[in-house]
């Protein structure tokens, strides 16, 4: 069985805390979701990715 995992980067958060940004509702939707644990564990990471 493969287990479920959310990789959560620093966009989320800057939108979750910006509420005039563009996709603060999505953030809000998405950690709301992930709170709820739809999907999986939440990890994140302070390695940049390019």
């Amino acid at each position: 069985m493969i287990e479920m995992a959310i990789l959560i980067d620093t966009g989320v958060f800057y939108a979750l805390l910006d509420k005039g940004d563009a996709n603060h509702l999505d953030a809000v939707a998405v950690v709301a979701h992930t709170l709820e644990g739809e999907f999986g564990k939440a990890y994140t990471t302070d390695y940049v990715v390019l």
